[in-house]
């Protein structure tokens, strides 16, 4: 799990599950309204990224609710690709 501060006070958190020997999947990821559009976000990410890396995985898989434009502007703009819309969640997978 990462957890980013801002002046001692938590502003996001990130949670990486190993799913497989090769997946991983973010499984939670926010940050705090008053701290978006700040990078919080694009640096817990590339760190969650670097972390799967290093311990050998190669495919990241998360999903987010489908009406949450800005997540899912955000997590195609990583890079990651829509792979299916599922029950309102539209879910994204990054080969790394």
């Amino acid at each position: 799990m990462l957890v980013a501060k801002a002046d001692g006070v938590v502003v996001g958190v990130g949670v990486l599950d190993r799913c497989s020997r090769d997946v991983d999947r973010i499984v939670r990821m926010s940050v705090a309204t008053d701290a978006r559009r700040r990078g919080v976000g694009s640096l817990m990410l590339d760190e969650i990224l670097r972390i799967a890396w290093a311990a050998g995985f190669r495919r990241i898989e998360l999903e987010t609710t489908a009406t949450w434009t800005d997540a899912v502007a955000f997590y195609a703009g990583k890079g990651f690709v829509p792979t299916k819309l599922r029950d309102g969640d539209q879910h994204f997978a990054i080969e790394i």
